[in-house]
């Protein structure tokens, strides 16, 4: 039976874990006027619609748009509203567009689905998304985000049956209400915010937004310094504001970090920002927020957010093949194409890279003796995944000069427990 209803640049880092993505910066972009009418069959409900589980912390999906269009979606609860690459949709940007069809699996929603126009260029490395999959089309669903396989599935209600690979021992449920909504002259957005209270290496709980468009648990830097002081590895990472402006912040490791009544994840990678960074949140939430629950603790479950019902699900994974071993591990360099050569634009500081020699400008011939010449980005940042204690050798040009270096992999956020 078939149901219509609404629902109630050319770069990269050598290491995947510096790639923060934030969609934070979206929290102020656009408006919707209503909420789009959703097709299906009922075989749909409860089937998994086949995504990708990328940076270790975010799930994509294909869509069709109008038809015809092809693209790939963030699936992020941070989001009130859906929004499209300007390219996707040949729109400008800022725009506010009328999407007629847009199809996820064997679900069509249909139009105008209101959405935003932005520039996802800078934000989205390496054009991993052509937009982000938000609210507005989650609403009517409970939807599960199966980390393991980078599934999403669409469901009526919550299923505990639904991720027959989790084989959890329990599941653990928290209710939890939508905050916030806004009023942007004529549109307005309705709460959509998902605010859980997070207990943090047994300090007093701290709200902060659930955000699966988020790739990092982020923690408010005046917060942090309020933590015990143990010794904590660091590493220094670039994440996107709000307004496409970089900020800088500290990436390092919890004892643990637990939602009241939810489960604890120990040893989890954080990373530490200005207060700032939630400047462009705070308004749509209608309170103060110290951080956002990410992708380094969703990862660890398969999360079940059921709107209509208003309870979120987590159900502990028996194992975490699917997360990388090797996620901190890093050469210490960024490359960018550069008159098809792949230049080195950057050496992070006090990295086994800058200890051996390399040097921005540094231009990359071969791999370990391998000429990388014809080698798209992606397959040089798949040859230079390596594991911590590997040793790389680098032949480069410089200057018109060949050199070749080599250098160790180290793990620049090893675990607590080896401190």
């Amino acid at each position: 039976m078939k149901h219509s209803s609404p629902p109630s640049r050319n770069r990269f880092a050598s290491c995947p874990g510096l790639c923060l993505l934030l969609a934070v910066w979206l929290g102020f972009l656009g408006c919707t006027t209503g909420t789009p009418f959703v097709q299906f069959d009922e075989d749909a409900l409860g089937r998994p619609i086949q995504g990708d589980f990328i940076r270790n912390g975010l799930i994509r999906v294909p869509v069709t748009i109008n038809g015809n269009i092809q693209g790939k979606m963030l699936v992020d609860t941070g989001a009130p509203i859906s929004s499209f690459n300007n390219e996707l949709i040949d729109a400008r940007d800022g725009d506010i567009v009328a999407v007629e069809t847009l199809k996820v699996g064997g679900f069509t929603f249909l139009g105008p689905v209101i959405s935003a126009s932005c520039d996802f260029a800078s934000a989205i490395e390496g054009g991993l998304s052509n937009g982000i999959f938000g609210y507005d089309l989650m609403q009517g669903f409970a939807v599960t985000f199966d980390y393991q396989t980078g599934q999403l599935i669409l469901d009526r209600r919550f299923k505990p049956d639904t991720i027959p690979h989790s084989r959890a021992a329990s599941t653990y449920s928290m209710p939890f209400e939508l905050s916030g909504g806004a009023f942007f002259f004529p549109f307005i957005i309705p709460p959509t915010r998902i605010i859980l209270d997070v207990s943090i290496e047994d300090a007093s709980p701290i709200p902060m937004l659930f955000d699966t468009g988020a790739t990092v648990t982020i923690l408010e830097d005046n917060f942090f310094g309020t933590l015990p002081d143990r010794a904590r590895p660091t590493l220094e990472a670039d994440a996107q504001g709000k307004s496409g402006e970089i900020i800088e912040t500290t990436v390092t490791r919890l004892a643990s970090f637990q939602p009241l009544n939810g489960p604890t994840v120990v040893d989890m990678p954080a990373a530490i920002a200005e207060s700032r960074l939630f400047e462009g949140v705070e308004p749509t939430v209608d309170a103060p927020i110290r951080g956002l629950i990410g992708g380094t603790y969703l990862r660890n479950f398969a999360v079940t957010v059921d709107y209509p019902n208003r309870r979120l699900h987590l159900e502990p994974y028996n194992e975490l093949s699917h997360l990388d071993p090797n996620e901190f591990v890093l050469l210490g360099i960024a490359v960018e194409v550069q008159e098809e050569a792949f230049v080195i634009i950057e050496v992070l500081e006090e990295s086994a890279a800058e200890t051996a020699g390399l040097m921005s400008g540094d231009v990359i011939v071969r791999v370990d003796g391998q000429d990388v010449s014809g080698f798209s980005l992606q397959e040089l940042r798949d040859l230079l995944s390596v594991s911590a204690g590997q040793v790389v050798e680098f032949e480069i040009d410089r200057e018109r000069e060949s050199l070749t270096i080599s250098v160790e992999a180290e793990d620049r956020l090893p675990s607590l427990t080896s401190l």
